[in-house]
């Protein structure tokens, strides 16, 4: 037997073996019953047969006591003891320097404090209130410790067994019984065994008494949320059976009060599980059977969880949405879900769109397959919602206020490593949008979801890592535009219009730095200053060659395509401002453009238009030839015009032409390639458009429009031929006299000679001279590289190239004035002749090309 004081009171415990004491629950009682003299006897001396038995008495009053003490024991005495009790269990387990074997032990004193507590059952709910806090917290805190949580878990297990009770509305008893749980789970302090071990109690709490937990669920997923970040499969089996007990409950108040907490668990495990175990599998089917309890939660009334109206009502005063700078169209959104609608029907809107939110954040941390089956997943809950209780409307804000404005907060993290699978989510949203966009119900969102989708494909075109994408996602909603109403092919077209002004943001700014006909590559407005550490990777060198470069076909070595990643860059100041500017960048947002030509072309230009021109201006994209109202194609011309301008200013200051060209390596950099689509694009839409309405107006705008480009060639003719005159004088220039020294004795004296007397001295030397065999080599002379002047053989190959370089100019500038005026001179009535005439008569004035007389003559000869 030992004792242990503390709080003024002894506290005994007597051990011996189970040998001598293994009675049953009534000998125990009838034992306790007796005194120590009858244990004793009338022996004067004690015997151990005595002794045994005084010592069985004496443990069968104490487990008397244990046992009854929480039922004879007044309130503050009950708590006086379970102060005394812990503070000694405390002192034992804690501040106990040396393990003494005369000390009680910290397991018999743990067991005694859950035997006192387990029978609080009893006792009115105002009293459990104010013990068990007392307790569990001891119970937290030895969970922490290495030994003892073993004993301190289970102990606190069958405490919350006991005293579990079956909740009425409103009563949050259970949620302070569980709690302890999730404190000593949530501790760093606890052991990865002693969390399981907890974990595997709730578990079997769940499986016995599912039904009575009412707000305890709310800790307990807590707890599994600690949990789940665990690797082990053995407890995400555990936590998905609790999951899946709790998803079978009917009971409305207490699924509105814990469902937000189960959904993280649910997230949890996905991020947590790999793709090939079943476990993200079984992970996976849990979340449709949230989304039917959602629903089940929006028919049924029922009092809704506070927190869900205060996050709605917080949501109605500031609903998030796709940020623009300057946004090109006003779209107001449709009615929301939650206007005239229960408390009860709100929460569940609420609850929805939280656990829509939830899932957006699992795409971002998941692993690949994983978020493949969410993007499947989310597509057809908000297709098919429409046709569910919540109905289209919430649908609608889903995506417009929850799901796109999160992609586009992913977009502009610095830090995105998966460029695929963003890229994956981006198009994942647009197909969605558009099968949203082909249901009735949807009617009232379908401008507002146009406008945010578009909204987040012009955020694509601002960062390099989703540029090229943009174009793809464009096409794929103009090939799905086939019910759409004039106020959304505006929306889709002014969207691409800003598409296009952000995709050519940077050239301009480049050219923003030179003057026309500028020839210094460090700048005349500010200070531009390059820096090119290496050569491109292989793919941006492919992507500027395309580009940049005006040949059809450009052969690339061996060693280009061994090519070092590196960046280039080109700093521009001026006053205060700075700005840098990365070539890759140029290079990918020049590209997007040029895609973007493509999709328009492919929206003004119809199948039957000539097959070579269609090939070279639409390229792969199919056709899609929309029916456009008169007021979409000035804004499609406007992007065209904006093209056309920009490639005119680039073309007219050769300096950034050589500075681009020195850090490609592409000789003679350039946007013909862009100039000339840009052009035709516009002109053989209004001719096809012409051949539909006949328009006389239109007529007048495609000769404008040739007269202004006439212009343009006329002045590039005027540039090349006054260079190459020069040239030529250069060349050809014949030096009339020459001086040739006089033999006059020491001085050097000259005279003033004729071309006619040098010519008649190199003649009679040519006679008097002896004539020789010519002498031919049998090898190369391996000097003879070295002493031919090098100079001489590259001012050549430039000379040649500048004069390759002009003719492409010339042929580009050619091509937009020659080729819609050959249609209009093969295509249209004799009658619509004459209003070309001016525009013929400029372009012949402005070439002396063949192609262009010829042009004259047939016009001329039709009119005839």
């Amino acid at each position: 037997m030992s004792g242990f004081r503390a709080s003024g009171e002894y506290i005994f415990e007597f051990w011996m073996p189970k040998k001598y004491f293994q009675p049953d629950f009534q000998q125990k009682t009838s034992v306790a019953d007796s005194s120590i003299e009858n244990a004793l006897g009338d022996e004067t001396t004690l015997s151990v047969h005595s002794l045994n038995r005084a010592i069985c008495v004496l443990i069968a009053k104490v487990d008397r006591f244990y046992s009854q003490v929480c039922r004879e024991l007044c309130l503050p005495a009950l708590h006086d003891l379970c102060v005394a009790i812990v503070s000694s269990s405390e002192n034992r387990i804690f501040y106990s320097a040396q393990k003494h074997i005369h000390l009680t032990a910290p397991v018999s004193l743990l067991t005694r404090i859950s035997d006192i507590i387990s029978t609080l059952s009893h006792r009115p709910l105002i009293h459990q209130m104010f013990i068990y806090p007392l307790v569990s917290a001891h119970f937290v805190k030895v969970c922490q410790c290495d030994q003892e949580s073993r004993i301190a878990a289970s102990a606190l297990a069958e405490v919350v067994t006991r005293l579990l009770i079956t909740e009425s509305p409103g009563m949050s008893f259970n949620q302070t019984l569980i709690v302890p749980f999730q404190t000593a789970s949530c501790s760093e302090d606890c052991s990865e065994e002693t969390k399981e071990q907890l974990l595997c109690a709730l578990s079997q709490l769940v499986l016995s008494q599912a039904d009575k937990i009412g707000s305890g669920w709310k800790p307990l997923f807590g707890s599994l949320k600690a949990v789940g970040a665990a690797r082990d499969e053995k407890v995400h089996w555990c936590a998905i059976d609790v999951i899946s007990s709790y998803l079978r409950i009917d009971s409305p108040s207490i699924l509105s009060s814990s469902i937000l907490e189960c959904v993280p668990c649910v997230v949890n495990l996905l991020q947590n599980s790999d793709d090939s175990s079943e476990v993200s599998s079984a992970a996976l089917r849990l979340l449709p059977n949230i989304y039917s309890l959602i629903l089940y939660l929006y028919s049924t009334p029922h009092i809704p969880n506070y927190h869900l109206l205060h996050r709605s009502d917080l949501r109605s005063k500031c609903l998030d949405t796709v940020e623009m700078d300057q946004d090109p169209v006003a779209v107001p959104h449709g009615p929301l879900p939650w206007e005239g609608k229960e408390t009860y029907e709100i929460a569940a809107v609420e609850l929805f769109l939280t656990f829509m939110d939830q899932i957006c954040g699992t795409l971002l941390t998941s692993s690949p397959d994983t978020q493949k089956n969410l993007l499947d997943m989310i597509g057809r809950l908000l297709v098919d919602i429409a046709n569910k209780p919540l109905g289209a409307d919430s649908g609608g804000v889903c995506m417009s206020a929850v799901i796109l404005p999160y992609v586009q907060k992913w977009i502009r993290r610095p830090d995105v490593e998966e460029v695929k699978i963003l890229k994956q989510v981006i198009g994942a949203c647009t197909q969605t949008v558009i099968d949203m966009l082909e249901l009735e119900k949807m009617s009232a969102w379908r401008d507002r979801l146009l406008r945010d989708i578009c909204s987040l494909i012009v955020e694509c075109t601002l960062f390099d890592k989703t540029c090229a994408v943009a174009p793809a996602y464009f096409t794929l909603i103009a090939n799905n535009s086939t019910h759409f109403s004039t106020e959304q092919w505006s929306i889709f077209s002014n969207f691409l219009a800003t598409a296009s002004s952000q995709s050519l943001r940077h050239i301009k700014l480049l050219n923003s730095f030179f003057v026309r006909s500028s020839t210094d590559e460090n700048g005349d407005i500010g200070d531009v200053t390059s820096y090119n550490p290496g050569k491109l990777s292989f793919r941006q060198f492919i992507a500027a060659v395309q580009v940049f470069s005006s040949r059809k076909e450009r052969f690339i070595n061996d060693d280009e395509e061994d090519l070092s990643s590196g960046i280039a860059l080109i700093m521009l100041s001026h006053g205060a401002d700075t700005h840098r500017l990365e070539v890759h960048s140029i290079i990918s947002t020049l590209f997007t453009h040029c895609l973007l030509l493509q999709l328009i072309a492919s929206l003004l230009l119809s199948e039957d238009s000539n097959p070579k021109l269609k090939a070279s201006l639409i390229g792969s994209t199919s056709p899609i030839d929309p029916k456009l109202d008169h007021s979409i194609y000035p804004i499609l011309y406007g992007i065209l015009s904006e093209s056309s301008e920009t490639s005119l200013d680039f073309d007219s200051r050769p300096a950034v032409g050589s500075l681009l060209s020195r850090m490609l390596g592409i000789e003679h950099a350039n946007l013909l390639k862009i100039l000339v689509s840009s052009n035709l694009i516009k002109t053989m839409s209004l001719l096809r458009r012409f051949e539909r309405t006949k328009k006389q107006e239109l007529l007048q705008e495609i000769a404008k429009s040739v007269k202004s480009r006439s212009i343009d060639l006329k002045s590039v003719e005027f540039e090349v031929s006054t260079r190459r005159s020069a040239l030529v004088c250069r060349e050809h220039a014949i030096t009339m006299y020459h001086l040739v020294p006089v033999e006059n004795g020491e001085e050097n004296a000259y005279r003033l000679v004729s071309q006619d007397f040098v010519d008649d001295a190199l003649s009679e030397y040519d006679k008097h001279r002896d004539r020789l065999k010519p002498f031919v080599p049998d090898r190369r002379n391996p000097f003879q590289q070295a002493l031919e002047d090098p100079d001489t053989t590259t001012i050549q190959n430039n000379d040649q190239n500048k004069d390759d370089y002009d003719e492409t100019r010339l042929a580009a500038h050619r091509d937009i004035c020659l080729i819609p005026l050959r249609y209009v001179a093969d295509n249209l009535l004799r009658e619509h002749l004459p209003d070309f005439l001016p525009a013929v008569s400029q372009i012949v004035l402005a070439s002396p090309d063949l192609a262009i007389r010829q042009l004259a003559v047939d016009i001329m000869s039709r009119l005839a």
